[in-house]
């Protein structure tokens, strides 16, 4: 699973953005986390890709908590190429933006 963390626009409200591809389900994901946990003490999300979002849903969802950077999507559909015979090291890549 690639993953790409994205600054938040607002840090009080976002304590993390991160969208990526997950090999084994052959799907992009994308979360937000709120700074704050909900009611229960569980982590709060503030928006969950759906299982198989196409990757325009989840980018346009996540940009309205961080910067998308204009290298990112051309990245995403690379993690996406690199298909189920990746490396380890491929599919783990963690990059910051």
């Amino acid at each position: 699973m690639t993953r790409h963390s994205l600054t938040p626009h607002d840090p009080k409200l976002v304590r993390s953005v991160t969208v990526g591809w997950d090999r084994p389900t052959r799907s992009f994901f994308g979360d937000v986390l709120a700074t704050e946990p909900d009611g229960d003490g569980e982590e709060s999300y503030l928006y969950e890709a759906p299982l198989w979002d196409p990757l325009s849903t989840i980018i346009d969802n996540v940009a309205r908590y961080a910067k998308i950077p204009d290298e990112l999507v051309p990245a995403l559909r690379a993690d996406a190429k690199l298909g189920p015979d990746s490396t380890t090291a491929q599919s783990s890549q963690r990059t910051t933006w």
